[in-house]
C-alpha cells in the first residue's frame, strides 16, 4: 500500500465494504429462523446500502477535490482491516461479527473526519460514524441478550 491514498480510493473502498456487509446482512436475515432478528438483519442490510449511497453522494459531490485530497495511510492503517463474513454462521456470531464491523467502521469513519478539511464532507463522515456507533451498540447489545438465552 502506498503511503498516501485518494479520497476517490477510500471512498470506493468504503462502498465495497458496505456492499460486502450488506450482503452479509441480506445472507444472515434469509437463513435464520427468528422472525425478529430477521427483520433487524434486514435492517441493518438498508442502512449499509443507506451508508453506500452517501458515501456515494460524496464521491459526486467534490469529484476533482476526491482526486486530489490524498489521505496518509499511517493515519488510518489500523481501521482499513475488512473482517469478512462467512456463510453458516450462527445469529449469534453474526450478531458478533456486525459489531466488530460497525466498532471498525465506527472508528474509521471518526478519524476521516478529523482529516477531512471540507465541512460538507466532513459533516457526512460525522454522520456516518454516528450511524455507525449506533449499528455497534445495537449488535452487541442483541448479542448480550442472545447470549443470556444461550443454554
Amino acid at each position: 500500500m502506498s503511503e498516501t491514498m485518494t479520497l476517490i480510493d477510500m471512498l470506493d473502498f468504503l462502498m465495497s465494504r458496505e456492499d460486502t456487509s450488506a450482503g452479509f446482512f441480506l445472507s444472515v436475515a434469509e437463513r435464520t429462523n427468528d422472525s425478529a432478528l430477521k427483520e433487524i438483519f434486514r435492517n441493518l442490510m438498508k442502512k449499509c446500502k443507506d451508508r453506500k449511497s452517501l458515501l456515494g453522494q460524496i464521491r459526486g459531490m467534490e469529484e476533482g477535490l476526491a482526486k486530489r485530497k490524498e489521505i496518509r495511510i499511517d493515519a488510518i492503517r489500523e481501521y482499513l482491516v475488512d473482517v469478512k463474513p462467512r456463510s453458516g454462521i450462527s445469529d449469534l456470531q453474526a450478531l458478533a461479527l456486525g459489531g466488530l464491523r460497525a466498532e471498525t467502521s465506527e472508528k474509521l469513519y471518526a478519524r476521516i473526519s478529523l482529516i477531512i478539511s471540507e465541512p460538507k464532507i466532513r459533516e457526512i463522515f460525522e454522520q456516518l460514524h454516528s450511524d455507525h456507533r449506533l449499528h455497534r451498540q445495537l449488535c452487541n447489545c442483541l448479542y448480550d441478550q442472545r447470549l443470556e438465552q444461550e443454554p
